[in-house]
């Protein structure tokens, strides 16, 4: 069963989870194959939530795409740009105070593949995508430098895992 009808099952279930009545740009990046370009950009000084990014993929890849939607919560999408061995790399970084669903397998367990460790904290993670592979890792709630909370999820696509850790390394 696709990732979307989970997470409108679990809504018919759970009742309403996101704030906004339709999906927006925080709503389509937790679900496989979504893509942001449409989405205006923003700012730094438009999120409720701390700001978490990859200082590496700044150096590696060049500036992120910031999408902001209406509550301050975040997408940031960096993008390799060269294509390797056919295959667009991405992460992209969710930052949001909205509570993350929990996706699970057509049995109704929740989707884990492994486990790794972000900013000192284990998080599952679990594989996703056909053509591209892409690993998401479960909703981390991380308290940022300044004792601010959100919820964050991180998606990385591309041939194989980063190497060592699934994700590229994140700081505040």
């Amino acid at each position: 069963m696709s990732r979307l009808l989970l997470l409108l099952a679990a809504l018919a279930v759970a009742g309403p989870v996101f704030a906004a009545e339709k999906l927006d740009a925080v709503d389509e990046a937790l679900q496989p194959g979504a893509y942001e370009e449409r989405a205006a950009a923003g700012t730094v000084a438009q999120l409720t939530v701390p700001f978490l990014r990859s200082p590496a993929l700044e150096r590696l890849w060049g500036p992120p795409r910031l999408i902001v939607v209406s509550d301050g919560s975040y997408v940031l999408v960096y993008r390799s740009p060269k294509i390797k061995d056919g295959v667009d790399r991405y992460f992209k970084i969710v930052g949001t105070r909205r509570p993350i669903p929990v996706i699970t397998d057509n049995r109704g367990r929740p989707e884990r593949d492994g486990s790794t460790f972000v900013l000192g904290q284990r998080v599952k993670y679990f594989g996703m995508g056909n053509e591209t592979p892409a690993w998401q890792s479960d909703a981390l709630l991380l308290v940022a430098p300044d004792g601010r909370r959100a919820n964050y999820v991180l998606i990385y696509a591309g041939r194989r895992p980063w190497p060592g850790k699934f994700f590229p390394p994140v700081a505040w």
